[in-house]
């Protein structure tokens, strides 16, 4: 049977296993959240499940700062492990020391057992995969008391890296601090994301191309770690439309993480099934030492030349 399921800005299909954000606002993350946080994956532990829709795996926080929610420095949740299906965290976040903002839900553990909401897992069907040790004091779901708090998170709530929660540091308000922060929100990273899923046409799905050229005003002193994290797709958060303007100078990479300074003339149209790169080289306008490209994205051509 096709149905779908809209919960907080997410529309999940059931057949296809995919999923697409609509955006939402740091205040309605806010609001639809019990609790929001920031800190670092301090462990995780993987699950194993017969159910198709469950949490994945369950992670400790170590956590820095509490915007909503009366939760301790130590802080345990569920989620799952890839976007496909809305879960929380790619595999690439699933490491210690990594800083994200985390949107979180509660229900009741009664509620997870016995499948009273959608979405909800069967706890006779999980199985916890490894030491449970772990992950400290942690108990499985079926171990719960009926009243007791289970947590969870997916992808269309603006969890995601601390690196780029810059307009969420700035609107969510008054905190509680446990401790500093490791990493904090860097607007030239948050700049480096400009095609994003969300920003495609309906039907588009995963481009892979679209998340491996990004152009960025400048480039940013952590460069070559910012560029692993965008080809491998663990850059999925859900931010406004990302500002293109005409005659505007980016800095752009390739597939390879090379940097190159990049004029656009006209404003891209992603065209589903256009979204693609060919290189080639062009006229170096009297600069003969430096490499240049020609892309074409969406039938937009951009013509580069690589930073020595």
């Amino acid at each position: 049977m096709f149905r779908l399921l809209p919960i907080f800005g997410l529309l999940v299909s059931y057949q296809s296993w995919a999923c697409t954000c609509a955006p939402i606002s740091v205040n309605e993350a806010k609001e639809s959240a019990d609790v929001v946080f920031a800190g670092i994956v301090d462990n995780f532990t993987l699950v194993d499940s017969k159910e198709e829709w469950e949490p994945r795996i369950l992670l400790e926080f170590d956590v820095a700062r509490v915007w909503k929610g009366n939760i301790s420095s130590k802080f345990t949740m569920h989620t799952n492990v890839e976007g496909s299906s809305c879960g929380g965290f790619f595999r690439e976040f699933l490491k210690p020391g990594t800083n994200l903002i985390v949107y979180g839900f509660g229900r009741k553990a009664e509620n997870w057992n016995n499948k009273q909401i959608d979405g909800a897992p069967n706890a006779a069907s999980l199985s916890i995969i490894g030491d449970r040790k772990t992950i400290k004091n942690h108990k499985s779901i079926d171990e719960l008391t009926d009243d007791e708090i289970v947590y969870t998170t997916n992808i269309c709530a603006r969890t995601g890296l601390v690196l780029y929660a810059v307009n969420d540091f700035k609107e969510l308000g008054k905190f509680k601090e446990y401790r500093k922060l490791d990493v904090k929100p860097d607007p030239i990273a948050l700049d480096a994301i400009t095609w994003k899923q969300n920003s495609l046409p309906d039907g588009c799905g995963e481009l892979g191309n679209a998340r491996r050229w990004e152009a960025i005003n400048r480039p940013p002193m952590n460069s070559i770690e910012l560029i692993s994290l965008l080809e491998d797709g663990s850059m999925y958060k859900s931010i406004p439309k990302p500002r293109i303007t005409r005659y505007k100078d980016f800095w752009v990479s390739d597939k390879n993480g090379n940097y190159g300074l990049c004029r656009r003339s006209v404003d891209p149209e992603i065209v589903c099934g256009q979204a693609t790169i060919e290189y080639s080289l062009v006229s170096s306008d009297n600069e003969s030492n430096q490499k240049q490209w020609k892309v074409t994205y969406g039938g937009v051509q951009t013509y580069c030349k690589l930073r020595e």
